[in-house]
């Protein structure tokens, strides 16, 4: 924006610019006390070390730039002369008092800081890409709220599921219960079922055939 001629409306998108800046500053010393009281999610099993290392500091250079950027732009405008009065209302002190030739050091810091930033951000947004799409671990899972707890279905429900497409034998049960090798081809999506709920699924349809028989 420097490179705008000097108008109200340049001091105007300047005082937009600061204000943004002072907001963000404020925002990431409130995320910064949230972070340091709760636990980060844990990676996704399976993560190389390489990757925890570039995870750990892609995230601890994100969280520096947030802090310097906004910092180095207190400085430079307080370095040039120009208090930040937040949103119009409150004045904010200088950080040093006015020089010119600092000022200008300041403008050229924060300018590299801001691209830096982004070249950060597009990286993180491409590994996290990477691990959506490519590795399959939906890491972005854990940018969000915690998911609320898993309750687990009704054996009932499992055992009408595990047993619905199982034939039966010539005595009204079914074949998974008589021959529990037989889970794997009759019953493949359930497969996995522990042999307490196959065993639970087996009294559940005996109890149900002898019901129906008398």
């Amino acid at each position: 924006m420097h490179e705008l001629p000097l108008s109200p409306q340049k001091l105007q998108l300047y005082s937009y610019h600061k204000w943004a800046g002072v907001t963000a500053f404020v925002l990431v010393l409130v995320r910064l006390a949230w972070r340091a009281t709760h636990r980060p999610p844990a990676l996704p099993p399976g993560t190389s070390p390489a990757v925890r290392v570039a995870a750990s500091a892609g995230h601890a250079l994100l969280y520096l730039l947030m802090i310097a950027i906004p910092l180095s732009g207190w400085l430079m405008s307080s370095a040039k002369g120009f208090q930040t009065v937040w949103f119009g209302v409150l004045p904010i002190p200088d950080l040093v008092g006015k020089d010119a030739a600092l000022g200008e050091t300041l403008r050229a810091v924060h300018e590299y800081l801001n691209l830096t930033l982004i070249v950060v951000a597009l990286g993180h947004v491409a590994a996290g890409l990477k691990h959506q799409f490519i590795d399959r671990t939906d890491s972005s899972s854990a940018c969000g709220p915690a998911a609320p707890a898993r309750t687990e279905p009704h054996p009932r429900s499992i055992a009408h599921e595990a047993l619905s497409d199982c034939p039966r034998t010539r005595h009204g049960t079914h074949a998974c219960c008589t021959q529990p090798r037989s889970l794997r081809r009759c019953c493949p999506t359930r497969a996995a079922s522990s042999s307490a709920t196959r065993r639970w699924a087996c009294r559940w349809t005996a109890a149900s055939a002898n019901s129906r028989a008398s």
